[in-house]
């Protein structure tokens, strides 16, 4: 049966350091005492922005949420970088004034002064100007074939060298990515054609043409009323005329009456004077003999 052995060992003269991590995840000198930590890791940075291109004034939200850290951040510092917006707020809004290329950067600060930053580009433009020219925008029948172009589209700040991207929409479902193209359109109908255009930064502008296929055109035709309807409504108007000229003390009846019946010329009213004469003087007649016999 074998022994047990011993080992003894001499000559250690430096004692032992027990190395020990703090809750931060941090190196310390295990004594208990708070000791400072070995190292420290600088935050994480990380900048979101809901858009990066578009036409002035551009607003955009943005966030430093997703960033990280081994302590605690206490420090963030934006820079929008067009020499006027700063802030420092987790998740700040900002309206870009004028168009540019403006290189947003985020810095932040952990408890230990460690600090790290990134940067987003945000781009503000002018839109493109999309400008459709088409052979015609009619036609009687179906199947038909039109020539368009989008040659004339431009982009008002576009630098050198920088050119458009072209889509057309037909609006039959059907696409193409030319500058001029022809189609044909099957069947008969109104078609919205659409040509979209981007530019180097992404900026979109558009234009719309309306396109009828075998649609008939709306025909217009004017009616005179006949003759005798314009006769009758004339004699109407002068009706109304005379019973705006009656004498005080003329019912608007007897009025109506005396309009509705026929011109005759003076013979009517020459009459009537007659009988009147004739009542008058059958009263006066009957007056006087009255007279005599009382």
């Amino acid at each position: 049966m074998r022994r047990p052995r011993s080992i003894t060992l001499f000559g250690l003269a430096a004692p032992l350091l027990l190395m020990q991590t703090t809750p931060s995840g941090c190196l310390s000198d295990g004594t208990g005492g708070g000791g400072s930590p070995l190292f420290n890791l600088p935050p994480t940075a990380v900048l979101t922005s809901d858009v990066q291109r578009g036409v002035a004034p551009l607003k955009v939200y943005f966030s430093s949420s997703g960033s990280s850290d081994d302590g605690v951040i206490v420090r963030r510092e934006w820079d929008f970088g067009d020499g006027v917006g700063t802030s420092q707020e987790i998740s700040p809004t900002y309206t870009f004034q004028s168009n540019g290329i403006f290189t947003v950067r985020l810095t932040l600060t952990d408890d230990r002064g460690a600090t790290s930053s990134t940067t987003i580009v945000i781009s503000v433009t002018e839109r493109p100007i999309a400008i459709i020219a088409v052979d015609r925008t009619t036609a009687e029948t179906a199947p038909a074939t039109f020539e368009f172009d989008g040659s004339a589209s431009f982009d008002p700040d576009a630098a050198e060298g920088e050119t458009l991207l072209y889509r057309w929409d037909f609006g039959d479902g059907s696409r193409e990515l030319l500058a001029s193209v022809s189609h044909t359109f099957a069947t008969a109908g109104t078609y919205r054609v659409r040509l979209t255009v981007t530019d180097a930064v992404g900026v979109t502008g558009s234009a719309d043409k309306i396109i009828e296929v075998g649609i008939p055109r709306p025909t217009i035709s004017f009616r005179a009323p006949p003759a005798d309807a314009r006769g009758r409504r004339g004699q109407a108007r002068r009706g109304r005329g005379d019973l705006d000229a009656l004498p005080p003390g003329q019912s608007a009846q007897a009025g109506r009456r005396q309009a509705a019946r026929p011109e005759d010329d003076g013979v009517g009213p020459q009459r009537a004077f007659d009988a009147l004469q004739r009542f008058t003087h059958g009263r006066g007649l009957e007056r006087s003999h009255a007279g005599i016999q009382g």
